[in-house]
């Protein structure tokens, strides 16, 4: 993959240029602040105690909750125009005119992404489970960790998801709208008996069980989850490589 860190710096760059990953931090900062504040003043007025218990509840509640949800539409919005908007403009014929491959391109579009989905999801979680020992007790960081990392896997598939869209279209509204549109049906489709440890959207589930410190079946989802991240990002290649820029 010739030309692949330069390409790599220049996506950090440019997700530090057009505030993207700013604006994703700050969102996921916030509701991990507004999610434990809320949580104990909601105690507080019910006179409820704080402890142990309800510190958990409230880390369950930004990892497995807030945090997935806000993130499948900011990993779609920060991902669909990532080929497309770029063929469309013209700065993707410019960029692959130097010693640069097109696999090294949109491989660059992808740690791009993983970086700015990880990192944000640690510096609210981070925030999160400061505010929560504050507030309430130790909720239990190992598993807390873990469960992050469950659902910031599952953000990097949905954006997996955009970017092959973006790949197959140069309209940026039209791969979000598909991925968008996906996301719903797979919800939908977790409806089917005894198959939603198998949909990968099951991964939150998995993650709020382990935060929880309960046992869950989710694991399958999780696991094609990956697989997909894998194949969907070999597929934008592929596709990527064959279109005229």
């Amino acid at each position: 993959m010739t030309g692949l860190w330069v390409l790599v710096r220049k996506e950090v760059l440019e997700q530090r240029r057009t505030h993207k990953f700013l604006a994703m931090a700050a969102v996921f900062t916030l509701v991990a602040v507004l999610g434990p504040t809320v949580f104990r003043i909601v105690q507080h007025l019910q006179d409820e105690p704080h402890g142990v218990e309800q510190a958990r509840e409230a880390l369950v509640n930004i990892g497995g909750g807030m945090i997935p949800f806000l993130g499948i539409f900011l990993a779609i919005i920060i991902t669909m125009g990532a080929l497309a908007s770029e063929r469309a403009s013209g700065t993707a014929a410019m960029t692959l005119s130097k010693p640069v491959t097109r696999a090294a391109f949109v491989a660059a579009k992808f740690l791009g992404l993983g970086a700015s989905i990880f990192g944000a999801v640690a510096i609210a979680g981070t925030v999160a489970y400061l505010l929560t020992l504050f507030l309430f007790a130790d909720g239990g960081l190992g598993r807390f960790a873990v469960g992050l990392v469950i659902t910031a896997t599952y953000l990097l598939f949905v954006g997996s998801i955009a970017l092959f869209w973006s790949a197959m279209f140069s309209r940026q509204l039209l791969a979000g709208g598909i991925a968008f549109v996906l996301m719903v049906v797979q919800g939908i489709l977790t409806g089917i008996p005894h198959t939603e440890r198998f949909w990968p959207i099951s991964s939150v589930d998995w993650s709020m069980s382990i935060i929880r410190g309960e046992a869950n079946d989710r694991w399958p989802g999780f696991a094609i989850a990956c697989g997909l991240i894998v194949v969907l990002s070999l597929a934008s290649w592929v596709i990527f490589r064959r279109k005229e820029l």
